[in-house]
């Protein structure tokens, strides 16, 4: 039952974070990229810096609830002992995901700290590591993931062979960098779909006696 509830809970508690900070986060033209420096300085001048400070926060616990997630989708995929090389490969893109995620955080902290000792230029940097550097690793890390969980569901059926070809669709679009805004947004309908899923196969093949080769490996040397 555990192994069951944790890829469930973990996946919609993940979402509901990262939804959430961006609705409380820093918002609006002063935070674009291409924002006026002393115009982005005192945005982030009190009241704003406390949003800040609660979306940094947010961003912290999705990511560490987040890779717990991932890496249950990674040790779901290895019960096809087939797959163990991409679920590795997956589960270095989700870090490389979550990185992009702290990135954003350690942005977010510097900027809101004390933005009355920051000069409009380093605000300015810190704004663009947060809106565009954190972005890049965040495309690559999603491209990386999707693709390699595409292509394992794909070649093993553990999950709907629809959903691998959905799933590498959405590597595509992150892939491509331009888009990958809409792959951030598809991860948030993803990880639900893909949390329920696993709860459901998971049942079933624990109904079943079925047993996970590792698992059966380890029980084998006991």
């Amino acid at each position: 039952m555990q192994r069951r509830v944790i890829p469930l809970i973990t996946g919609i508690l993940f979402v509901v974070l990262v939804v959430v900070s961006i609705f409380v986060g820093p918002s609006g033209s002063a935070t674009n990229s291409n924002a006026n420096p002393a115009k982005t300085l005192a945005y982030f001048q009190a009241p704003h810096a406390h949003n800040a400070g609660l979306s940094a926060l947010l961003i912290t616990l999705a990511v560490t609830i987040g890779l717990f997630f991932f890496a249950s989708v990674r040790d779901y995929l290895r019960r096809d002992e087939a797959q163990a090389s991409l679920a590795g490969t997956a589960f270095g893109g989700a870090i490389i995901f979550g990185a992009s995620g702290a990135l954003s955080v350690g942005a977010l902290l510097a900027i809101s700290d004390s933005p009355k000792t920051l000069l409009p230029a380093t605000a300015q940097m810190l704004n663009l590591i947060q809106n565009d550097v954190s972005n890049g690793m965040q495309a690559a890390g999603l491209a990386v993931f999707f693709l390699a969980v595409g292509i394992a569901v794909i070649r093993s059926r553990l999950l709907p062979l629809w959903w691998g070809w959905v799933t590498i669709v959405l590597g595509l679009v992150a892939a491509s960098v331009i888009l990958s805004f809409a792959a951030f947004i598809g991860m948030g309908v993803w990880a639900i779909v893909t949390a329920i899923m696993m709860y459901l196969k998971l049942g079933k093949a624990s109904d079943n006696g079925v047993v996970s080769p590792q698992r059966k490996d380890f029980n084998a040397t006991v």
